[in-house]
């Protein structure tokens, strides 16, 4: 079975390329993968779907990926999906990241088996924790 099999992911990233090689990375993982360019598009795509698990560029032009988690984590009875942060530049740690909801941080370039296995271990957590 592959590692993401069935699991609803939207890749947000204003660079078409990157959204390309992690699209084909997650899909080869079996992960049923859709795409937004921009902040706006991204949240009109997850008012519609049920996406669990959210890979977002954080330095895009107008909004940032904060801004998707930010509006995201105040719906109610809806369930929230995880969010992996990535970004080139930054002075952003992991802590902060995961102290302002995300699962993980990657810095760019990242290495594509190192997102994979950190959202199917959250993934995993995340089961467990239901149990």
């Amino acid at each position: 079975m592959k590692k993401l099999e069935g699991v609803s992911t939207l890749i947000v990233d204003d660079e078409p390329f990157l959204r390309e090689v992690l699209r084909e990375c997650l899909e080869d993982e079996g992960a049923v993968v859709c795409e937004a360019d921009t902040v706006a598009s991204a949240l009109k795509i997850l008012s519609k779907s049920n996406v669990q698990v959210v890979v977002t560029d954080l330095r895009m032009p107008g909004e940032t990926g904060l801004s998707i988690l930010n509006a995201t984590q105040v719906g109610v009875g809806k369930k929230k999906p995880l969010y992996f942060l990535c970004t080139g530049m930054t002075r952003m740690t992991r802590n902060e990241a995961l102290e302002l909801g995300a699962a993980d941080l990657f810095l760019k370039p990242f290495d594509y088996e190192t997102v994979v296995a950190s959202i199917r271990t959250e993934l995993d957590r995340k089961q467990a924790a239901r149990i």
